[in-house]
């Protein structure tokens, strides 16, 4: 979990982010990182303008600010330079939410489920735990 430390500029902020955030999902390499360009599409600007803010060249307005805020899960206004932001952690979760909702069919899929009632959620968390454990399974048994 990434921790930003209070009193810092945002190019300092963005850097630490940057470094300590691990890209979650499925198929992605352990300890992989997000790169400057995967970051820039993520909050509409070039992966070059990731770079320069990273390097304190240039400044993020604070509409790309409040877009890096959510892509790391953050607390809004706490990449401001300096803002108290001694608890402010980068959200796993939310990270690998944003990136799951992302996927096609996945937004449409938990739309769906957003309108089940509670105990055929559980049905569904059932369905889902089972397939993931004979992947377990499978997977524990090919090694």
């Amino acid at each position: 979990m990434s921790e930003v430390t209070p009193g810092r500029t945002f190019a300092d902020k963005l850097d630490q982010l940057i470094d300590t955030t691990i890209v979650p999902g499925i198929g992605k390499g352990e300890g992989e990182r997000y790169s400057h360009a995967q970051i820039g599409r993520a909050v509409g600007v070039s992966g070059t303008t990731v770079t320069n803010w990273r390097l304190g060249t240039s400044e993020a307005k604070s509409s790309s600010r409040r877009r890096l805020e959510e892509f790391f899960g953050l607390q809004k206004f706490s990449l401001d330079d300096g803002a108290d932001d001694a608890d402010v952690q980068s959200d796993p979760q939310a990270v690998k939410l944003r990136e799951a909702l992302g996927r096609p069919g996945v937004a449409a899929l938990a739309m769906r489920l957003g309108d089940m009632e509670t105990a055929d959620l559980h049905w569904v968390e059932a369905i889902l735990d089972a397939r993931q454990q004979r992947l377990q399974d499978a997977e524990d048994g090919d090694r």
